[in-house]
């Protein structure tokens, strides 16, 4: 099916079974899954102005579908419980609009929880393929092949987040680093290869605030609030009280 319409072709409210569809030329966004338990899958979104999916809600599937030159990051959302498997995308991000901020085969901002990412492959995109970006937590990348592609960050990269798990992955050929842990905790990089890649396997990158206070005095803050500062509360995971003593000594630290 080709419709040549602007807005999504296609939105799900629930349990939603959408198969062997093919969407073309979409403005902004190609499909858009809401609510809960809906399954996409052996279809094909291509050439999307900007986004070919976003996903919201929780519980949906997203399997053995062709993602194929859209314009920016391919698929976005916010969502619980995303299961996306035996996907291939290829060419997107065309556009090049800014990789650097809102660009990713695959880029998740923010909260989103307990996602499996396994057995897709990612080639010859201008960007990153997986990018979690602010307080995502306990997410699991797994067995993905992500090779020939222009990639800034990282082919796989977790970004204030907490608990996410990136192993089995292959990652190979492309420009720029393999995969990069950018001021998260707790996460788990395992098991992965990497190789041939223009840039490093592994970055592990460290909080970049800017500090206004002397060095020591700064220091001491850093290791009292860092500690504390879990990004779960952010899914409403910790209870806005307990948060609020931390989160008024991180306000005092960075505007002294």
């Amino acid at each position: 099916i080709e419709v040549e319409v602007r807005g999504p072709l296609l939105q799900t409210p629930r349990y939603a079974h959408i198969k062997g569809f093919h969407f073309i030329r979409a403005t902004p966004l190609a499909v858009h899954l809401r609510g809960y338990g809906s399954i996409l899958e052996e279809s094909t979104i291509a050439f999307a102005s900007m986004h070919a999916l976003v996903v919201n809600g929780q519980d949906h599937i997203v399997r053995k579908n062709k993602f194929l030159f859209n314009g920016n990051s391919t698929l976005t959302g916010q969502s619980y419980g995303l299961l996306l498997e035996d996907n291939y995308f290829a060419h997107n991000s065309w556009r090049n609009i800014n990789p650097n901020f809102e660009g990713g085969a695959i880029k998740l901002i923010p909260g989103n929880i307990k996602h499996k990412i396994r057995n897709n492959k990612f080639c010859f995109n201008n960007v990153t393929a997986v990018w979690y970006d602010a307080a995502n937590y306990g997410n699991v990348i797994e067995n993905n092949i992500i090779h020939d592609s222009n990639i800034n960050h990282g082919a796989l990269f977790d970004e204030i987040s907490f608990g996410n798990t990136f192993q089995d992955n292959l990652i190979y050929n492309n420009r720029g680093r393999g995969i990069t842990i950018g001021e998260s905790c707790e996460d788990i990089v395992r098991r992965n290869i990497t190789f041939n890649n223009s840039l490093e396997s592994v970055l592990m990158r460290g909080s970049q605030i800017s500090r206004k206070e002397d060095e020591g005095k700064a220091a001491r803050l850093a290791a009292e609030v860092m500690e504390k500062w879990d990004v779960r509360r952010y899914a409403g995971l910790i209870p806005y009280e307990l948060a609020k003593p931390y989160r008024q000594k991180l306000v005092r630290y960075t505007s002294s």
